[in-house]
């Protein structure tokens, strides 16, 4: 049977209610949503292919920009149609280790989405379903599956592209089931793209 993190609608599967309670009061202080860089509700989804723009020479705003857990991909940054960041997380229902980090990273990146910031998608590679909606699809859009492949050829889950620039395979924090470390280090990267992104359109 499906975890139910996986199931749309359901609530998530480990308990650690008081984990969640953490990482909402550490998501809260520090990522403030800045209305400068959120000029319109929820995301544009991209086309059928999910086409992106990459962003020719961006890349040296990155070039001094490091995270602990996150490595950068070596290719150009990409944004949707809109300019703004589109995030992934590549995941499975049968692996543990993608439902602990599922949980947090679906809980970041609602918010941001809901307030226009980035777009983002967690699909599951089995059923190619995007858990982050509430359609079921069967079919990972090819440009994204590239994103993918690209980084992670030996197909490992879970497996984070943030805007193709920066990237990681696993669940760096897990092992300390340190849910707040995982929380503050994902917003950061999302939070540094929205920046250098909203700059680089104004």
């Amino acid at each position: 049977m499906m975890n139910q993190q996986f199931q749309k609608g359901k609530g998530y599967s480990r308990g650690g209610v008081m984990g969640f309670a953490a990482v909402a009061l550490v998501f809260m202080f520090v990522f403030t949503l800045k209305s400068s860089w959120a000029d319109t509700a929820g995301t544009n989804p991209p086309d059928e292919d999910g086409q992106m723009e990459f962003l020719m020479g961006v890349d040296d705003r990155f070039s001094d920009i490091s995270f602990p857990t996150y490595n950068r991909s070596g290719i150009e940054a990409c944004a949707n149609d809109d300019g703004k960041p589109v995030i992934f997380l590549f995941s499975s229902a049968a692996c543990s280790h993608c439902e602990w980090a599922g949980e947090i990273f679906d809980f970041i990146v609602k918010y941001c989405v809901a307030s226009g910031q980035i777009e983002a998608h967690h699909y599951d590679v089995h059923t190619g379903d995007d858990l982050l909606t509430e359609e079921i699809e069967t079919v990972i859009p090819s440009a994204h599956l590239q994103i993918k492949e690209h980084g992670d050829p030996e197909g490992f889950v879970p497996y984070f592209n943030f805007s193709c620039k920066y990237e990681r395979i696993g669940a760096a924090y897990e092992k300390d089931d340190d849910s707040v470390g995982e929380a503050t280090e994902m917003r950061q990267v999302i939070e540094t793209l929205i920046q250098v992104f909203s700059e680089e359109i104004e």
